[in-house]
């Protein structure tokens, strides 16, 4: 018979996680297609046939709870999405850099 305070740590968790995640794009049919990054993305709310051969990438990585990812925009229709690093290649950087960071010696003192 607990506080319950785990309870409430719990709803505050599953409530992070349903909430809608910000983004500078902007879907709209109406609109003409803008790219103003960092500020605002207007983009089309479907792909064209052009988006699989002409995305490209727009701006740096960012970072949304703990996964990066980056806006990829179509040269040709301006169709916009952001692209998250798949789980697996996130854990495996991850893996690497805190391998390699373990690797590091400094020099002994002589």
């Amino acid at each position: 018979m607990g506080s319950g305070r785990k309870g409430r740590d719990l709803d505050r968790s599953v409530n992070q996680r349903e909430r809608p995640v910000a983004t500078i794009v902007e879907y709209s049919r109406q609109k003409k297609t803008i790219n103003a990054y960092p500020a605002r993305i207007i983009s089309p709310p479907v792909p064209g046939d052009c988006c699989s051969s002409l995305a490209i990438r727009v701006g740096e990585v960012q970072d949304e709870r703990g996964w990066p990812f980056v806006y990829q925009r179509c040269a040709a229709c301006g169709f916009t999405v952001r692209r998250f690093a798949p789980p697996e290649e996130v854990l495996e950087a991850r893996r690497i850099w805190r391998n390699g960071a373990s690797a590091i010696r400094t020099p002994d003192a002589a």
